[in-house]
């Protein structure tokens, strides 16, 4: 309390990726004005503060709990905001649980190189380009993709993946005839 008011802290969150500026909201819109400003004029007020959300647990404690189920995953994409960008189709099937398989012989190899490797293919862009999902949907995926074709992207992605294995298995074979 100070002089009898209630001091209260809010946090406000924007979590927009990169290409919300210039690809979701066009230049036009003045999205680019926005965040070329939005320092400065904040700045006005010495109350508000950027921070990371790792900052923000650092300082404050929890004030509720969200519980998201597991059978109830949420997403930014499509309409139907749930997982189906992902995985509703054998390709994207596949090649997640082919990925996910790759876990634990990368973490036993132990390299930095393979770990950073394995990462990137977890961009889930990797796996979206292959949604072969019809009507306004799948149209937004093919406008994102570079690929011409969800076959194509799957293809891709299988060399990269096939690539890592073959990468892994050299890596093991030097370590097991190195002891």
């Amino acid at each position: 309390m100070l002089d009898g008011y209630r001091i209260l802290q809010a946090i406000v969150s924007t979590f927009m990726d990169f290409e919300t500026r210039g690809e979701h909201h066009w230049p036009a819109t003045g999205i680019f004005d926005f965040f070329r400003h939005l320092p400065r004029e904040m700045a006005k007020y010495p109350n508000l503060a950027m921070v990371t959300p790792s900052e923000i647990v650092e300082k404050h404690d929890a004030t509720g709990v969200i519980n998201v189920a597991d059978s109830c995953p949420i997403s930014w994409a499509d309409l139907e905001r749930d997982t189906s960008a992902w995985l509703s189709n054998d390709m994207q099937l596949n090649s997640f649980r082919r990925l996910e398989r790759l876990e634990p012989y990368v973490r036993r190899a132990n390299n930095p190189v393979l770990t950073k490797l394995w990462r990137y293919l977890q961009t889930s862009d990797h796996i979206y380009y292959m949604s072969t999902k019809k009507g306004g949907t799948g149209e937004v995926h093919g406008y994102f993709s570079p690929y011409p074709s969800p076959q194509l992207a799957f293809e891709t992605f299988q060399r990269a993946i096939s690539d890592l294995e073959r990468r892994i298995g050299a890596a093991s074979h030097a370590s097991s005839a190195a002891s």
